[in-house]
């Protein structure tokens, strides 16, 4: 079930759900239209609000460049980046 379904069931407001949440309700707004996908704590706030009923794939969040970096992917040399050779 997607947020404006949940809410509509519970007669509560996008806006009264972000507050409740503590987020932005523009930003709610674009999660509920399927425009971004939420953060993970914000996905698991969610998920914990409504008992389960709304649920989120967060394994399409992408991973940040730190996360990357310390993957060994990249590194970044006086010439810029680029790619670490295998060892």
């Amino acid at each position: 079930m997607n947020i404006k379904a949940y809410l509509a069931t519970i007669n509560m407001t996008l806006k009264d759900f972000a507050a409740y949440l503590d987020c932005n309700p523009r930003y709610l707004s674009q999660i509920s239209q399927g425009k971004k996908i939420p953060g993970i704590r914000l996905g698991k706030d969610i998920e914990e609000a409504t008992s389960g009923i709304v649920t989120f794939d967060l394994s399409k969040k992408k991973k940040k460049r730190r996360q990357r970096l310390q993957e060994g992917r990249r590194e970044i040399g006086l010439g810029g980046w680029k790619d670490r050779e295998a060892v």
